[in-house]
Order: structure tokens, then sequence, then C-alpha cells
């Protein structure tokens, strides 16, 4: 059997028994892997704030991949060349303007901080407020600078699918999906060339 490098792990729907806490078998294994010297890392769409408890409870000291690859940083290494890949302000805010019938709730990630513009507190997107500084009013006002990730709740299926045909008129946005069992109206936008894969090679140049 060949001994892995560097191992690369998810977070929901892989490692996670639920939104809290890693399955204890996963959490054995993955702290064997790190004691024994082999570098296990985070590839996960959160945000620091929502993972950091797992990068502790692991030991680790590896860089993380977080918002599904559009930031990268080493939370013990201040020397590491973070990467960074927002979506566009203006261009956000046209898009949004575009689908503003389709959704319910719009967050904006950046870093630690949550811009919010419209909110329903019925709405599965509240899970990503927790735990993070929220700042709710205009995004064109409040956001300092480009997010790294927006995400929607969609009305419906029917304004689920209307936002990914929407999407294809801003070739630098791209959608991701959330786990469809449990938030099947949930969106992500991203710049659309940052993904997980690319951040992962990011990540072994330095390893």
């Amino acid at each position: 059997m060949i001994e892995p490098k560097v191992v690369f792990v998810d977070l929901d729907g892989t490692i996670l028994k639920n939104y809290h806490e890693i399955h204890e078998e996963n959490l054995n294994v993955l702290k064997k892997l790190n004691n024994s010297g082999i570098p296990v890392c985070i590839v996960t769409g959160r945000s620091y704030s929502r993972c950091k408890h797992f990068y502790e409870e692991l030991g680790l000291t590896t860089p993380l991949c977080l918002f599904n690859g559009s930031y990268v940083f080493s939370p013990k290494d201040e020397n590491y060349p973070n990467f960074v890949g927002g979506v566009e302000k203006e261009t956000l805010l046209k898009f949004l303007n575009t689908i503003s019938n389709l959704y319910t709730s719009v967050v904006c990630d950046l870093e630690d901080v949550m811009y919010v513009e419209r909110f329903d507190e019925q709405d599965d997107i509240s899970v990503v407020l927790e735990g993070n500084t929220v700042i709710e009013g205009s995004l064109e006002e409040n956001l300092p600078t480009n997010p790294y990730s927006v995400i929607l709740q969609a009305k419906n299926m029917e304004s689920k699918a209307r936002i990914f045909e929407i999407v294809q008129s801003f070739p630098t946005l791209q959608v991701n999906t959330w786990n469809l069992k449990v938030y099947p109206l949930i969106l992500e936008i991203t710049f659309h060339k940052v993904n997980k894969g690319k951040a992962v090679k990011h990540i072994c140049q330095y390893l």
C-alpha cells in the first residue's frame, strides 16, 4: 500500500456527523495520520470561523482552503502565500438586481464577516451566520470589497432553475449547490476561476 504524502478532506457531507461534529471514526483516523507526520488539509466551502474548531480539534498546522477555493491561507504560517479570488462587487450587484424576485435571502462572505442585505430568519441559510459578525443593510454601501462567496436561498425550485439560467449571462460568475437533500434551495456564487481543485494545487506547491 502506498503511503499518502498529504490528505485533503472536505467537511460537510464527508467527515462530519452533523454541522458541528466530526464523526468519531473519521476523527481518530485523521488524528492518527496527522500525528504520524502525514499532513491533513481541510478543503471546504465554509469560512474560517465555521471550521476553526475542527482545525484545532484535529491539531492541524496546514493551510486551509475556504469558500470552495476562493480563499486559501495558513492560520499557523504568516509567510504562507495566500490566494484570494473574490466575486467582483460591481458584477455581483448587477446580478442580484437581475434576480431580485427569485431569492429570499442573500449573504456575502468576507473572511469572518457576513454582509446581509435581505434575510428571512426561516430560511436554511441562517446556519451560515453562526459564529460570525453580521452587518445588515445595503450591500452597495456596506460591502467594502469583493466577497469570497455569495450565498443565496432561492424562493422555490423554479426560481432556482431560473437563477442557473440567468448566471450564464454573467461569465465571471459560477453557481455551486450545497447538499441537495439538506439544503435544496441554497446556491453559492463564486468567481468562475476558483474551485477546490485549484486550491489543492496551490497548497501542494507549498507542502
